[in-house]
């Protein structure tokens, strides 16, 4: 009974002590681009504003010409390379249907909380139908280092979400960052 009890006293000191870590880095955001590829989207435009050390505000905006169609997908590449490095880490690669995208990005960790800050700072879709003629945008949704787990390294990355529908490229959304030592 004595080391079921020391046992989940360990755990439970282990937990605290990773969750109220703090982080060792900054957040550091560089370039964030986002195309229209296709005359399916009308607009397509995005922003980050540096609001201090480690919070940004993220702004985006679309708007399709005709409703997507239900086989159209997304793929969100997400790569990596310690900063002491060259080699490039493929950390996420996923592409799959728009229509499942919420659901199933749910089951990942990383992006469960910045996946609950979209739906809660716009009005992107949550479902098919994506109509035509709305204008969806993301209003400043605050970015901070929180999104990276305290453990992590310093690292470069590189976010890459490319929209697809028949198997063509119709916008694309690029994010370059950095997570760089406290000085």
């Amino acid at each position: 009974m004595m080391y079921k009890l020391f046992f989940a006293v360990v755990i439970v000191v282990s937990l605290h002590t990773v969750l109220c870590a703090k982080r060792p880095f900054n957040l550091e955001l560089y370039n964030v681009r986002c195309n229209r590829t296709a005359e399916v989207v009308k607009t397509c435009e995005c922003k980050i504003h540096k609001l201090s050390t480690n919070r940004y505000s993220s702004n985006a905006w679309f708007e399709l010409n005709r409703q997507l169609n239900s086989n159209a997908q997304i793929a969100m590449m997400l790569y990596y390379n310690l900063a002491k490095s060259s080699r490039i880490v493929k950390f996420i690669d996923v592409k799959m249907n728009t229509c499942d995208i919420m659901a199933s990005l749910q089951r990942v960790p990383l992006l469960r909380n910045i996946l609950t800050e979209i739906r809660r700072n716009s009005n992107f879709p949550l479902e098919c139908p994506i109509k035509g003629n709305v204008m969806y945008n993301l209003t400043n949704m605050i970015v901070t280092n929180e999104i990276v787990p305290p453990y992590a390294s310093t690292i470069n990355f590189n976010v890459s979400i490319d929209f697809y529908e028949h198997q063509q490229q119709i916008a694309t959304y690029r994010l370059s960052g950095a997570t760089v030592p406290k000085s």
